[in-house]
């Protein structure tokens, strides 16, 4: 998936939290964090590579 599609599922933009590499390069990397809103701490971080979902990890969310 694109972050693209990531973005439309989740609701909206997430927040950069690190970026490495040249904007449009295959190996352009970006961590994004989405915060939950039912449980304290509850949150989802995003990792792209060249615009394509590379992994996931979430806390607190159903």
């Amino acid at each position: 998936m694109t972050y693209e599609e990531v973005a439309k599922i989740i609701g909206g933009p997430g927040e950069a939290l690190s970026e490495v590499g040249e904007k449009g390069d295959e190996f352009y990397t970006v961590m994004y964090s989405y915060k939950g809103e039912v449980e304290l701490g509850a949150n989802s971080i995003f990792t792209f590579q060249g615009n394509k979902l590379q992994a996931k990890a979430q806390f607190g969310l159903e």
